[in-house]
């Protein structure tokens, strides 16, 4: 199991609040929320334990600091949608599903993929690409009926055991 990234991170060089605002001790500044991922997450430079730079999410870098471990697989979640709002009480441990079920998320990811500009820019940076048909073939498979893998199968014993399971009003399994 691959460990949490944000573990490399020197915590002796910074101090974070549950507001979500990290502090540079050197600097005694608090890091800025201008630098915003292409997706719209705030991130930070921040030293490693090596003294190397490196560039984090804050969201992750919150929730570790204060929960520990991020499990592999698992996306932090901003409760009410707004990805700059880094407060503690905002973020939840989740599974990817999950996160897309939060109606604040969906609601936001849907006027992204409806974003007209976006998708015109998708589209050129696809012009000449070349795919081939292997990989065309996997596509259709994956997309038809009886073309696909699991047409047809039982679901994995694991997804039957699931389904019979319970979950609570945070979506967590009981």
């Amino acid at each position: 199991m691959e460990d949490c990234r944000e573990r490399l991170i020197d915590f002796s060089r910074y101090e974070i609040n549950e507001n979500g605002n990290i502090l540079s001790k050197k600097r005694n500044k608090l890091l800025t929320n201008d630098d915003l991922t292409a997706y719209g997450y705030v991130q930070n430079t921040l030293r490693d334990i090596d003294g190397k730079q490196n560039t984090y999410v804050r969201h992750r870098v919150v929730w570790y600091y204060f929960k520990g471990d991020i499990p592999q697989g698992m996306h932090i979640d901003h409760i009410n949608g707004l990805k700059t709002d880094n407060r503690i009480e905002n973020l939840r441990c989740v599974t990817p599903k999950m996160n897309m079920a939060n109606p604040n998320t969906k609601q936001k990811m849907e006027s992204v993929w409806n974003d007209p500009i976006r998708n015109e820019k998708i589209r050129q940076a696809n012009i000449g690409k070349i795919v081939s048909e292997e990989q065309k073939c996997k596509q259709s498979q994956s997309m038809k009926g009886e073309k696909s893998p699991w047409y047809g199968k039982k679901r994995p014993e694991q997804s039957e055991i699931m389904s019979k399971k319970e979950r609570n009003e945070l979506g967590q399994w009981i």
